[in-house]
């Protein structure tokens, strides 16, 4: 019988900010007029992340509760007392605490008023997001658009339709790129084939977006995407993948050099990186 995962003390900090200043050191900030922690990320469960998801609902969190989260999750000892989740939720927390070391080592933080929010949600109900911040109650990885259009289309990057932002209305609209983390067949605790384990996304404000699509790359006449694809024109659908193999001529294209060009690798979300973990 395999173990779980491994915890350590700094892979978990809950997202009820409200709850935690006495017992984490960190320090908050407002961020697009919300309350939140710009160099961590924070967890978020999903109601069908514990055994009873209707007292979940119906109680209301405290300092104790969040205590007793967080003594479970950063648990390395095996002793802590598990406050009520099903089994695999503590190691979807480890196993998601390795996106945000990618995140933090991507240097994309500086983007932060482009990229706002860059998240990960599994199956088991386990929402991480990076700046961490507050979530709803409600709020679950599965049910959302973002997620379950990358279900539909595994191992492909699929983009949102331009939408305001729920969590922060200061960010304005935004469009979300998605993909799936497929665990590799022969992986730990999977033998069979290969299934997806989570999904990850970013939000990109619309104005990032369309500088992505718009802005030269090296002054080539391409812009950044069209640069890493090799086409000069994308199109997509808000239900499916993005279609990007149509070619012509460039139109529009900007000819003048910039201090401030875009990186193309931004739309990679570090999958790769992931997957090799």
């Amino acid at each position: 019988m395999l173990s779980p995962l491994a915890p350590s003390a700094g892979d978990f900090l809950y997202h009820r900010l409200d709850l935690i200043q006495s017992q984490v050191d960190t320090s908050q900030c407002r961020y697009f007029g919300n309350i939140a922690i710009k160099d961590r990320s924070t967890v978020k469960f999903a109601p069908d992340a514990f055994v009873d998801p209707y007292h979940y609902l119906d109680s209301n969190e405290s300092n104790v509760t969040v205590r007793q989260y967080s003594q479970y999750m950063n648990d390395v000892t095996t002793f802590a007392t598990n406050p009520g989740f099903k089994d695999g939720v503590r190691d979807d927390v480890v196993a998601t605490m390795r996106a945000e070391v990618l995140w933090r080592e991507s240097g994309l933080e500086k983007l932060h008023t482009r990229i706002p929010w860059r998240y990960i949600g599994t199956a088991r109900g386990v929402f991480r997001q990076l700046p961490g911040t507050s979530s709803n109650k409600l709020y679950n990885p599965p049910q959302r658009p973002w997620y379950l259009r990358a279900m539909s289309n595994p191992g492909k990057l699929t983009i949102s339709a331009p939408y305001r932002d729920a969590l922060a209305a200061d960010v304005g609209y935004v469009v979300t790129l998605s993909h799936t983390i497929v665990q590799p067949a022969k992986s730990r605790g999977n033998t069979g084939v290969a299934t997806v384990s989570a999904v990850m996304g970013a939000d990109y404000t619309l104005s990032h977006f369309y500088s992505l699509l718009a802005m030269n790359d090296a002054c080539n006449g391409k812009s950044a995407i069209a640069k890493k694809y090799d086409t000069r024109l994308a199109v997509w659908s808000n239900v499916g993948p993005t279609i990007s193999d149509i070619h012509g001529d460039c139109y529009g294209c900007r000819h003048e050099c910039s201090d401030s060009q875009v990186r193309a690798d931004e739309f990679d979300l570090d999958l790769d990186r992931i997957h090799r973990q």
